[in-house]
């Protein structure tokens, strides 16, 4: 006999346990990294850019706060922002708002703000309908193909690039 997902007499029984020991695995570190050129590139933000805000926009939930913790990067991010918290989603225009709001500052404005991520609809062209500069990072060296629509200055394949491109951007000579 095959058990599928149609098979409502043992699903719950089967899938429930293997749900829950899901959920609180993924409210651990252990099945995340953390790529050494991120953490060496907001350092560097930290030490060469002291009044600049870094933070996290994820499509994710209130457990993502303890895992950045646990994986010792919260030192390098000054917000967090959920889509759980913002009850809206990347590309929503929301979930970026919402991190607006929690900068607290409302006199920045979007050519002042880049945003980096590795999803090309969610992250770069959901940052960039609010006027946001937006790198769009190809850590699996997609098919350029794919981002014919993109400039090649907002494309990226890893932070140390992404590095440069900052520092020309707003106008910071390389230490």
């Amino acid at each position: 006999m095959e058990l599928g997902a149609g098979d409502k007499s043992l699903s719950r029984d089967i899938y429930k346990p293997v749900a829950i020991h899901l959920y609180k695995l993924y409210w651990t570190s252990a099945p995340y990294m953390v790529c050494k050129d991120f953490v060496h590139f907001a350092r560097r933000l930290r030490i060469n850019y002291p009044n600049i805000n870094t933070g996290v926009i994820s499509n994710f939930d209130k457990r993502l706060t303890s895992v950045l913790a646990q994986l010792g990067v919260a030192p390098l991010i000054d917000f967090v922002v959920t889509s759980e918290e913002a009850g809206a989603s990347k590309p929503q225009v929301d979930i970026f708002k919402a991190a607006l709001k929690k900068l607290g500052n409302t006199q920045i404005q979007p050519h002042e703000i880049l945003h980096v991520g590795d999803d090309l609809e969610k992250d770069y062209f959901g940052s960039k309908r609010l006027g946001w500069n937006a790198i769009v990072l190809n850590r699996d060296s997609l098919p350029l193909s794919k981002f014919l629509d993109v400039p090649k200055e907002d494309k990226s394949e890893d932070f140390m690039e992404i590095d440069d491109i900052f520092d020309k951007r707003f106008q910071k000579p390389r230490q």
